[in-house]
C-alpha cells in the first residue's frame, strides 16, 4: 500500500488517548488513524448517515408529536417472524436466491426503523435541549 504523510493538528487529550489505546492494541498510532478514518469515510456509512440526515429533515417537518410515533414503531410481527424462520434456515442450511432476497429485504427493513427511531429521538434531544424559548 502507497503511503503518503500528512500533518494534523489534535487536541492534547485525543493525542493522549490515541497514544494509550496504541499501547494497549500494539498498534502504531498510524494504523489506528488510519483503520478509523477508513471506517468514518466508508461509502456505506456516508450512506447511512446521509439517510439518517433526510429523515430527520423529513421528521422536522411534522407535528411534534408524530416524534414518539416515530420512535414506537417496531418491525410487524410476521416480519419478524419470517426474518426469525430465515435466520434459522440460514443456520442450517444454505438460503435459496428467493430467500436470500427476502432476507436483505428484512434487513433493509429494520435498517430504515432504526433509521425513523434514530431520527426521532435526536429530535426530541434536540427539542429537550433547546433554549426555553425555543420550546
Amino acid at each position: 500500500m502507497t503511503t503518503q504523510v500528512a500533518s494534523f493538528e489534535l487536541p492534547i487529550d485525543l493525542v493522549e488517548a490515541l497514544n494509550e489505546f496504541a499501547i494497549e492494541q500494539h498498534a502504531s498510532p498510524d494504523k489506528l488513524v488510519a483503520d478509523a478514518l477508513r471506517l468514518s469515510l466508508s461509502p456505506f456509512r456516508r450512506e447511512a448517515i446521509r439517510r439518517l440526515n433526510a429523515e430527520i429533515a423529513k421528521q422536522a417537518e411534522e407535528k411534534p408529536d408524530c416524534l414518539e410515533k416515530h420512535r414506537a414503531v417496531w418491525l410487524p410481527a410476521p416480519e419478524q417472524e419470517r426474518l426469525d424462520d430465515l435466520l434459522e434456515a440460514n443456520r442450517k442450511r444454505v438460503l435459496t436466491e428467493g430467500e436470500q432476497h427476502e432476507l436483505q429485504r428484512l434487513y433493509d427493513r429494520i435498517e430504515a426503523i432504526a433509521t425513523e427511531k434514530a431520527a426521532a429521538i435526536h429530535l426530541q434531544n434536540m427539542k429537550a435541549h433547546a433554549p426555553d424559548r425555543a420550546r
